[in-house]
């Protein structure tokens, strides 16, 4: 069922005073945590990630996800979610909502402005980007609104090209079809604990052996 266009107003309205609560309250504990460590950027798949739970890397450790927000949205708020920690290295993971707006050629463009706009004021910050995850929305339905295996595939193409390292998805969130496991997401786009565990698991041996 579509929602009336008071709703809509509505949930946008909603979603922005949600998004002006977390910046504000990054921007908050940027102020009182240790500056240096780690910091995880991007949308809810970063925002929704148990990271603080299950990653221990050496030094803080920390989840700067907003959810709703495209590549763009993170840009015009770096300070609150990136720059204020001054972080020895980030790990993005965005791009999924720019496909409901712009192309794939578009959404790297705006990665690669996020990208060279932390490389400017953190020229010692290690970047690195976790890909794409695919979706499958068969049992879920919804609107795609442009993000699909096809479109997905060509962004996840083009991140080696801006990034130190990118981590691909693991073989374990797809299923036979190379869609995103069901029994490993809430809705054909989120993950459930479970489903965020193959990725935690790459990233703690990639920067454990990186380490020692």
């Amino acid at each position: 069922m579509s929602l009336s266009r008071n709703q809509t107003r509505y949930h946008e309205r909603l979603l922005q005073v949600e998004q002006e609560h977390l910046w504000k309250r990054y921007a908050r504990l940027n102020q009182l945590v240790p500056a240096g460590g780690t910091v995880f950027l991007g949308d809810s798949l970063v925002e929704y990630c148990p990271i603080s739970e299950l990653l221990t890397l050496d030094g803080p450790v920390y989840n700067r996800g907003v959810h709703g927000t495209t590549t763009l949205d993170i840009l015009k708020h770096l300070d609150e979610q990136l720059l204020g920690l001054k972080p020895k290295r980030v790990i993005l993971w965005v791009g999924i909502n720019d496909l409901r707006i712009y192309s794939p050629e578009q959404t790297l463009e705006n990665i690669k402005r996020l990208v060279e706009a932390i490389r400017q004021a953190l020229p010692d910050c290690s970047i690195f980007m976790q890909s794409l995850l695919p979706v499958n929305f068969e049992r879920f339905p919804r609107d795609q609104k442009g993000r699909n295996s096809q479109t997905i595939a060509q962004v996840n193409a083009g991140l080696c090209d801006l990034v130190d390292q990118v981590f691909f998805v693991p073989e374990a969130l797809f299923d036979e079809e190379g869609r995103l496991q069901q029994n490993l997401s809430v809705d054909g786009l989120h993950l459930t604990v479970d489903g965020y565990l193959p990725l935690i698991q790459a990233w703690s041996d990639y920067f454990k052996a990186s380490i020692s």
